[in-house]
């Protein structure tokens, strides 16, 4: 995993979470299909927004803060999100990545493991957090505080409501199945043209194969003719001077034939 690449924005985005702005999450994911890690989104509204922001096909890494339900105190909590939508090379990659993240922030007292939201329930985030710190505690019980940390007071009682928990369609996951089927789109029209990219330079190659096949025919053709008219240029000379040579015997035989004058 790189993630010197952006490591300033990543660790400036953690030490929000960790500080006393009133950031109280951040989300990292992948640059693209490479190993490069980024800064997704940052947000003020504890889990539920944080929920709202993961994308259901890709794998995610989240640091959030919360407040221990027994002390009271801020805990930071590492969240690897592998979704059943992740692609498997993601998925195989996740364990070791996770490891290398979790060094990196070097601040986090619980990593959880979620395939869905399921996993990071609040509920379930905060009994996570107080075995941590060795609480024998339950929400259930109505005992401490559920709420998360926030170093602002007027925030602790935050009205955030998350819609795609709520009604299972929110923005946030329309954008990510809009981003989805366009990226399907993309793909079908990419291939698309790759077929036809693929069909034309078929058809080029048939045309140059053709054109190609003619001129070589032609040139043949032209080399035969050359050939047979050199040829046939040599026998008409052949027969010249043949037909010469008869000629000049012819005289010769007659002139030797012609009788001697007698002497007078």
């Amino acid at each position: 995993m790189d993630i010197s690449t952006h490591s300033k924005e990543i660790e400036a985005a953690a030490d929000d979470v960790r500080g006393d702005s009133d950031t109280d999450w951040c989300l990292f994911g992948y640059v693209g299909k490479t190993d490069t890690l980024k800064v997704v989104d940052t947000g003020e509204d504890g889990l539920e927004e944080l929920v709202g922001e993961l994308n259901p096909s890709s794998t995610q890494y989240a640091y959030v803060k919360v407040e221990d339900p027994n002390s009271k105190l801020p805990k930071f909590v590492l969240i690897n999100w592998v979704p059943e939508g992740a692609p498997v090379n993601r998925k195989g990659q996740s364990a070791r990545h996770a490891q290398d993240v979790h060094k990196f922030l070097h601040g986090a007292h619980v990593t959880i493991n979620a395939r869905n939201e399921d996993d990071i329930e609040e509920e379930q985030v905060l009994k996570l957090v107080e075995k941590s710190s060795g609480a024998n505690y339950s929400n259930r019980e109505g005992k401490g505080s559920s709420k998360f940390a926030n170093t602002n007071p007027d925030k602790v009682g935050s009205t955030y409501t998350n819609s795609y928990k709520k009604d299972g369609t929110g923005a946030k996951q329309d954008f990510w199945q809009g981003q989805e089927q366009a990226e399907k789109d993309r793909k079908k029209a990419e291939t698309a043209r790759l077929a036809e990219e693929k069909q034309r330079r078929s058809a080029e190659l048939r045309e140059q194969d053709e054109a190609f096949k003619a001129r070589s025919e032609a040139e043949a053709k032209i080399h035969d003719e050359r050939i047979a008219a050199e040829q046939a240029e040599r026998e008409r000379a052949e027969a010249e001077r043949r037909a010469q040579y008869e000629a000049e015997l012819a005289a010769h035989q007659e002139i030797e034939a012609e009788p001697e004058p007698e002497p007078e």
